[in-house]
């Protein structure tokens, strides 16, 4: 009986809409506190906190509560339909003046159900979100010095000096949970978002290796009858040295060639275990010999280049294709601007960053970075990035690419932390 109890109130942390979550979970606590309340009424009638013409007036305001969680309840959470952080603040409000005029009903806070004011406070600043929670602590100052004026007028002259006591200690009562519950709330909700980042993180990443095997699938299916196409093409243009014919076959071999680069392409990024074998280097001189080997096909190019010292456990291939990758994605977005690449140990982390002054991502292409396929370039695979991302799975790192604020273009930053590269 217990667990199912403590199962029921449970607060659903899976739910990856937070709004519906808090509101399924306020329902369930507006359930309880509403079952109390009228449990709370006779009690409240004999012991003369309620007169028999305020009696109707407190079960109708529960009544209302009744009613209003029934249509919640069947018309958001039975339907499952979206529900806004706005609507969730409301509920809020609408519990906290139900609760205000209960208790104004009862002769002010010298009464039991005062208590349900501190719970609703705490629940206010665990759930309400940072935006709203300025205007629910103006609201909540508001309420609580009209029920403190309105105490204060109905005892008048029988005020005694525990009556204030008592006002001071609710007082600081209330305001100190609120400012605990709103630390507690921040702290849930920085642990909250990092767990959807990794979850978002994982998904993502469990589709970048579902649509790798299917890559891999797909060119190596793909390669056999291409490869027979492309010799019997051969053979043709061959036998036919002249005339239209030799045109067409012309063309139709350079299509195929074009497959051919993009299966080549779609074979190396599946990360071959050759490719992928750990080895301890100097980064600087690493990276140096990297860097040279493209100038040399890029002689034009305005490089600047800044290498820390360290040494790095990596897979050499793999990074340096990665490397040549991201050089190229910054020399192809503007050839005549500046390309910088760093590489430095900050903190507990490795970062290799690539910059250029080029356009920048466009904001569609950026949503979806690290798609395969996925490119803004005429001729571009939509491979390069998806390699990179791989290699950072691969050092249990991360790739971040955003645009320059302040300028053009882009900024693409690998990273890995240290113990992965023993550094």
């Amino acid at each position: 009986m217990i667990s199912f109890v403590l199962n029921f109130f449970q607060y659903d942390n899976d739910n990856k809409q937070e709004s519906y979550a808090k509101l399924f979970w306020f329902v369930k606590l507006r359930w309880l506190a509403i079952i109390i309340l009228f449990l709370f009424s006779v009690p409240l009638l004999l012991s003369g906190f309620l007169t028999r013409n305020s009696f109707p007036i407190y079960i109708a305001i529960l009544g209302l509560l009744m009613l209003l969680n029934f249509f919640i309840q069947v018309l958001f959470i039975k339907a499952k339909n979206q529900v806004s952080d706005v609507f969730v603040s409301t509920q809020f409000y609408i519990d906290y003046l139900a609760l205000f005029s209960l208790i104004y009903l009862c002769g002010g806070i010298f009464n039991p159900i005062v208590i349900f004011l501190f719970i609703n406070t705490c629940l206010a600043a665990l759930l309400l979100s940072q935006e709203h929670k300025k205007y629910f602590l103006i609201f909540l100052i508001f309420t609580s010095s009209f029920l403190i004026n309105s105490s204060w007028q109905e005892k008048g002259k029988l005020f005694l000096e525990k009556d204030i006591w008592f006002i001071c200690s609710f007082l600081f009562l209330l305001f100190s949970l609120w400012f605990i519950m709103d630390i507690i709330g921040r702290f849930v909700n920085i642990q909250n978002q990092k767990k959807i980042r990794s979850l978002v993180k994982q998904e993502k990443n469990d589709r970048l290796r579902a649509l790798g095997a299917l890559a891999s699938g797909f060119s190596h299916e793909f390669a056999s009858p291409l490869n027979a196409v492309k010799l019997t093409i051969e053979r043709l243009k061959q036998s036919i040295a002249s005339g239209n014919y030799y045109e067409d076959l012309l063309m139709a071999s350079k299509a195929i060639d074009s497959c051919e680069f993009v299966l080549k392409q779609m074979n190396a990024s599946q990360m071959d275990p050759q490719s992928s074998l750990f080895k301890k280097v100097d980064m600087k001189m690493f990276l140096n010999d990297v860097c040279d080997s493209w100038l040399e096909v890029h002689p034009g190019c305005f490089f600047e280049k800044s290498i820390e010292h360290q040494y790095c456990e990596i897979p050499i291939v793999h990074f340096a294709q990665t490397v040549i990758n991201l050089l190229d994605n910054a020399y192809e977005s503007n050839p005549n601007g500046k390309i910088a690449l760093n590489f430095m140990k900050k903190e507990e982390y490795f970062h290799l960053i690539v910059i250029d002054d080029g356009p920048g991502f466009p904001k569609e292409i950026l949503s979806k970075i690290g798609e395969p396929f996925l490119t803004s370039k005429i001729n571009g695979t939509g491979l390069g990035i998806y390699v990179s991302e791989l290699l950072a799975q691969s050092l249990s790192g991360e790739l971040c690419i955003k645009n320059k604020k302040t300028e053009d273009g882009a900024l693409v930053n690998l990273l890995w932390p240290c113990s992965n590269g023993n550094g």
